[in-house]
């Protein structure tokens, strides 16, 4: 086991995979976290109370994002790697098919898809964490949504801080930055089903 990790982890440096998942893992928390923050606003306009409901909408978006993640990424992943290693075969005149290098490249392509796929699943389970608390009774499900909604807002200020610490940037900013999005995304969402909202 710890030999098999090793070499999992030199195959990640060797195709500079944690780059491209580093990359994968922002882009969809983002999108995770928003589309969860729109599917909650959804579900608060549309009148629905039952914590069942709302949890399994939720999920079952948080789901289709990561099956969506996941299999977009092993195709473009798998499209890049290979024509870069036959570039690298051609400028090389040599077969690189069983090379350690043609082997980090494999591994690296399931690495990058599964943080890619992961990555929206959890920031939807950490945002509707309030209403599976209300599912088993531990919250009121009116109070669960409002903190399900705010927790949404919440992770995409610890996404900001998280691209800040990493780009060198300013984290203040950068968590404003995306705070500031999602309370676009809420404005947006509000000015449009508000009207249209059970009364």
């Amino acid at each position: 086991m710890r030999e098999r990790l090793r070499r999992y982890i030199e195959y990640i440096r060797i195709s500079e995979a944690n780059k491209i998942a580093r990359r994968y893992f922002i882009m969809n928390s983002f999108d995770g976290s928003v589309t969860t923050l729109g599917v909650l606003l959804g579900v608060l306009f549309s009148g629905i109370t039952n914590p069942i409901q709302i949890v399994s909408i939720a999920l079952a978006t948080g789901i289709a994002l990561t099956i969506s993640g996941f299999s977009s990424t092993v195709i473009a992943e798998e499209a890049e790697r290979s024509r870069d290693i036959q570039e690298l075969e051609e400028s090389m005149l040599m077969d690189l098919k069983d090379t350690l290098y043609a082997r980090a490249a494999k591994f690296s392509i399931f690495y990058v898809s599964m943080v890619n796929g992961i990555s929206p699943l959890l920031s939807t389970l950490l945002s509707i964490s309030p209403m599976i608390l209300a599912l088993y009774g531990l919250l009121d499900p009116d109070n669960a949504l409002i903190a399900c909604i705010f927790l949404s807002l919440f992770y995409l200020g610890i996404l900001g801080i998280f691209i800040g610490e990493f780009t060198g940037r300013n984290r203040i900013k950068e968590s404003l930055k995306l705070v500031g999005i999602g309370i676009a995304t809420t404005v947006l969402v509000t000015l449009i089903l508000e009207p249209i909202s059970p009364t």
